[in-house]
């Protein structure tokens, strides 16, 4: 083993394996797969196609169809000789693409004529995503503010993913979010807490989610005794 494959390992792993989620496991990635992807580009290049690739999606892409199968036998080699299989799932759903059909490479509808845009799955998933943020908010509470920061964190997640393409519901996921902030700006208000910005964040050293609902339930409680005092 050389230096820096050792130096590499060391960086990349932890008690022998790369963690799951780690900002390094893309970088791992690229380095193992280096030598396939060079070799497998050159092959393409020279049949006149483009070869991509994002994370373990690996996309050919040729207008001459005649090339097809050489191009899938030359991936389908450059991937075993990686030490890695072919997952027939995505094989099935997404492996020959004909111009008449969308088209998904890496995740998007490339050949819809008003622009790259998301699948049709992905468009209702989101909007599904942000009408059940909106939902949530309506009806927010101590005991569920937690879970509604997380709805909100998923959907700006989506925002973001939608944001790339030119044909895509991003525009009207935003006005949902903005919906739902609004209802738990007012609900919070409402109970008597203290106006707070950036409500649904959370990290490892602090949850303003959680912080606010225990308040909200002091306030609630302390609400209860002074009115059976009275």
């Amino acid at each position: 083993m050389t230096i820096s494959a050792v130096v590499l390992s060391r960086l990349f792993t932890r008690r022998g394996i790369v963690p799951h989620g780690s900002p390094v496991s893309s970088d791992a990635l690229n380095i193992f797969l280096f030598k396939n992807d060079r070799r497998l580009s050159r092959r393409v290049t020279r049949r006149g196609a483009k070869y991509t690739r994002t994370y373990d999606d690996l996309v050919v892409s040729s207008r001459r169809p005649e090339t097809i199968a050489e191009l899938a036998t030359a991936m389908e080699e450059e991937i075993a000789r990686a030490g890695l299989r072919v997952s027939e799932a995505k094989r099935a759903r997404r492996g020959l693409q004909l111009p008449s059909q969308p088209q998904v490479v890496h995740g998007l509808v490339v050949n819809n004529p008003r622009g790259v845009g998301l699948t049709r799955s992905q468009h209702h998933k989101a909007i599904e995503i942000g009408e059940s943020y909106v939902g949530a908010a309506k009806c927010v509470s101590p005991d569920s503010l937690e879970a509604v920061a997380a709805k909100r964190r998923v959907l700006f997640g989506w925002i973001s993913y939608a944001s790339q393409v030119k044909f895509g519901p991003a525009k009207h996921l935003v006005l949902l979010l903005q919906h739902g902030d609004e209802f738990v700006r007012r609900r919070l208000t409402y109970e008597g807490i203290a106006r707070t910005k950036k409500w649904w964040v959370s990290s490892t050293r602090r949850n303003r989610a959680r912080e606010i609902a225990e308040r909200w339930g002091e306030v609630r409680s302390a609400s209860r005794k002074g009115a059976s005092a009275a």
